[in-house]
């Protein structure tokens, strides 16, 4: 199952220079289950949902090679285009 972690993580891969991808790494961190009982129609349930904090991290950013700016802009569009609702 991919998580959001995942696609972002995808996201930014695909967007920032490769070169600027050495030390990228990104995990999941204080993972909760919440219960959240939902019928969502046709027999089915949602009995939880996994809440996370989300760590993206370089080990040196390689800010020579790809401004700050472009991974906040990055967060920005992958965020817009990923909204619940």
């Amino acid at each position: 199952m991919k998580t959001q972690l995942d696609s972002l993580s995808e996201f930014f891969r695909q967007n920032v220079p490769e070169r600027a991808q050495l030390g990228f790494d990104s995990l999941l961190d204080e993972m909760q289950l919440v219960a959240a009982a939902k019928d969502i129609g046709l027999e089915q349930y949602r009995l939880s949902v996994i809440r996370y904090n989300a760590l993206i991290s370089w080990e040196r950013f390689p800010y020579r090679l790809c401004a700050p700016q472009l991974l906040i802009a990055l967060l920005e569009v992958w965020l817009d285009e990923h909204a619940d609702g």
